[in-house]
């Protein structure tokens, strides 16, 4: 692994983290035709970019036929899955969002696998497309969890909420986002440390959208 690679990693993790905060703060704060807007651009983005992984690997040519089929057969579960979110209501959009996303796992560890084979060489492109699908997936992903929250807080007693208790917690997010700015000024293993703590301050904020409704 080159010294690089862990920097990659922890960028990835806040982009993660800042897609989710997004969609967090839209479900609060935007309409339900807004919202769906949202999940169908996303959908459309995560959509595009895993076929345009799995065209690239399909026309890697040090890459084994049995090895880009398995990772083809992974994305075309995926894509079924997808399908089938579209249709998940409140009781089901749960099981269906944890489908997606041990899929979305399952297409990115298998395909990173492949990279970081000693025999595979000139992977740059496909390297590049392996993060812009990760980083499609995962704000597709984000999207879900946000209405997986927002179904759990009960759209009702959301949208009953006094406008000062909404602009609190609007603005518990947007503080968050803010702070993932700090990634500017750190490096190596401050940098991850920082990643760890965002991660951790992440969920304190979606419990506490949560539990208002509780």
């Amino acid at each position: 692994m080159s010294n690089s690679e862990p920097t990659k990693s922890v960028d990835a993790s806040l982009k993660k983290l800042d897609a989710r905060a997004d969609a967090l703060l839209a479900a609060l704060e935007q309409s339900p035709e807004q919202i769906h807007g949202r999940m169908e651009r996303k959908k459309v983005a995560a959509r595009q970019a895993l076929d345009k992984l799995t065209n690239d690997l399909a026309v890697h040519n040090e890459i084994s036929a049995a090895s880009k089929e398995s990772v083809c057969s992974l994305a075309e579960n995926l894509n079924i899955q997808i399908d089938l979110s579209e249709k998940a209501a409140r009781q089901t959009l749960i099981y269906a969002r944890r489908q997606i996303h041990d899929a979305i796992q399952k297409v990115e560890s298998q395909a990173q696998g492949l990279l970081t084979g000693t025999e595979v060489k000139s992977t740059e492109r496909l390297r590049g497309s392996l993060a812009d699908c990760a980083q499609a997936l995962h704000a597709f992903d984000a999207e879900l969890e946000a209405a997986e929250l927002r179904f759990a807080a009960v759209k009702q007693k959301l949208d009953a909420l006094p406008g000062e208790q909404r602009q609190a917690i609007a603005q518990g997010i947007e503080n968050f986002k803010k702070r993932l700015t700090e990634r500017a000024e750190h490096t190596g293993e401050k940098v991850a440390k920082l990643a760890d703590e965002l991660a951790g301050e992440f969920e304190r904020v979606a419990q506490a959208f949560k539990k208002l409704f509780e």
